[in-house]
């Protein structure tokens, strides 16, 4: 396990799914739709610091999320298939 912590971000910064909602509402209309993507992207969300896991529970970075929901749009609308931050073409 990496301990690293010049990239950690403030362990109070992070939110549980209920309270990520409302800042990517726009975005993800629905409960089922971020759950689809955190399914799809976990990998990412992790490597990112955009997600966490503790005592069994998903908590998530509001900025970091969007940023990593960014990149991974993008990554996809160029053709790309982003693998684990890497963005990789699709033929």
């Amino acid at each position: 396990m990496n301990t690293t912590h010049q990239h950690s971000l403030p362990l109070a910064d992070y939110v549980d799914l209920p309270q990520l909602l409302p800042t990517v509402r726009q975005t993800f209309p629905t409960t089922d739709s971020i759950k689809w993507f955190v399914r799809r992207h976990r990998a990412e969300l992790a490597t990112s610091g955009a997600m966490i896991a503790l005592t069994g529970r998903l908590l998530f970075h509001p900025g970091r999320f969007s940023e990593v929901a960014v990149d991974i749009g993008r990554a996809q609308a160029g053709g790309d298939k982003v693998v684990l931050g890497r963005a990789a073409h699709i033929r």
